[in-house]
């Protein structure tokens, strides 16, 4: 059983993403990422957030277009001793690509 005070567990995960905007990733070197809502319930935290950034790097086989976007992402963490010791998370890819100006197509 988890000890993870509930203003630990937020601590902890906000850290988390304050090191995701430093830059250092070729594909979105600007990336922001806001956080839109945490709630924090025992040992576990779900984050809403907002990514927006410059693709500048090739991305799942599409090269650097120069463009501005935004996605969203959506994440369920579960903290022990002030570190997050489990992730799952879900991430808008189809509208990320299709920003990108990926199309796609049911299969056949």
């Amino acid at each position: 059983m988890s000890t993870s005070s509930t203003t630990e567990v937020e601590t902890t995960v906000r850290r988390f993403y304050e090191a995701l905007t430093t830059g250092d990733t070729n594909l979105f070197p600007d990336i922001t990422i806001t956080i839109e809502d945490v709630v924090v319930s025992g040992d576990r935290a779900a984050v809403r957030t907002v990514a927006r950034g410059t693709h500048k790097g090739e991305m799942m086989g599409i090269p650097a277009t120069g463009r501005q976007v935004e996605f969203n992402a959506s994440d369920i963490h579960r903290v022990e001793g002030g570190r997050i010791v489990q992730s799952w998370h879900l991430e808008d890819y189809v509208g990320l690509l299709s920003q990108l100006g990926a199309t796609f197509s049911a299969a056949s």
